[in-house]
């Protein structure tokens, strides 16, 4: 009798530990478990553990912009920094610089990427991108950030 309670308290504590340790592992690889299966964001969701929005904790800021000409093309360059004001390491996903119009309605958008993939906190990445023939009747710039995929 005794080894049997034992052996029934050693197979609790290993079905505990291990669904401790999947509860775990499904929490810390949320988004690659919701890549890997697109219906498990549903289930995160109704848990309250939603997925961070592409670009969490990061901005853009100290943005110069350049009109020039190149073999008759009227070029837009733009030049800035991406910085980590988290206080946790954070992946730089694509960022997408966006023209718009007087009515703030999209004009031109393009996709680009920082040098660096990842910042610790506090730290800053430099960037330039540069788009040809930039859309007639811009009035602002603004940057959205997409998915790393």
């Amino acid at each position: 009798r005794e080894r049997r309670s034992r052996a029934a308290a050693v197979m609790w504590t290993l079905l505990i530990m291990s669904m401790v340790g999947v509860l775990g592992a499904g929490f810390v690889l949320r988004d690659n478990v919701i890549q890997m299966w697109p219906a498990a964001e549903r289930l995160y969701q109704m848990v309250g553990l939603e997925r961070e929005a592409p670009g969490a904790g990061l901005v853009v800021r100290k943005i110069s912009t350049k009109v020039s000409n190149r073999e008759d093309v009227k070029v837009l360059t733009v030049i800035g920094e991406v910085a980590n004001i988290s206080q946790d390491v954070r992946q730089v996903p694509r960022i997408y610089a966006i023209l718009y119009d007087e009515n703030k309605r999209e004009l031109q958008r393009w996709p680009f990427s920082t040098r660096e993939r990842r910042l610790l906190p506090g730290e800053i990445v430099p960037f330039q991108t540069e788009v040809k023939n930039p859309a007639q009747g811009t009035k602002g710039l603004t940057f959205e950030f997409g998915d790393s995929k």
